[in-house]
C-alpha cells in the first residue's frame, strides 16, 4: 500500500527513514552587532528601574503602604 506504513508492523513506522516532512521556516532576522548601541541600551534600562525602585520607595514612605510583593510562605 502506498501510505507510508510497513504492513504488520507497529503503526506509524515509515518504510523509508528519509521521508521526513520538512517545515519551511521564515529566515532568521540578523543579530545586531552594535556593542555601543547596546550598551547605552542596558545603561538606559538600568536608569529606568533605579527610578521606578525610587518611585515605589517614595510611594511607600508617602502613603504609609507596602507596593512590593511579597516573598516566601504565606502564613494562615
Amino acid at each position: 500500500m502506498g501510505n507510508g506504513l510497513s504492513k504488520g508492523k507497529k503503526k506509524g513506522k515509515l518504510n523509508k527513514p528519509g521521508a521526513v516532512i520538512r517545515k519551511v521556516l521564515p529566515e532568521p532576522e540578523p543579530i545586531s552587532t552594535n556593542v555601543k548601541w547596546l550598551q547605552e541600551e542596558l545603561r538606559l534600562s538600568q536608569i529606568r528601574v533605579l527610578l521606578l525602585e525610587a518611585t515605589i520607595d517614595i510611594a511607600d514612605e508617602r502613603f504609609g503602604t507596602s507596593m512590593r510583593k511579597k516573598v516566601g510562605a504565606r502564613q494562615s
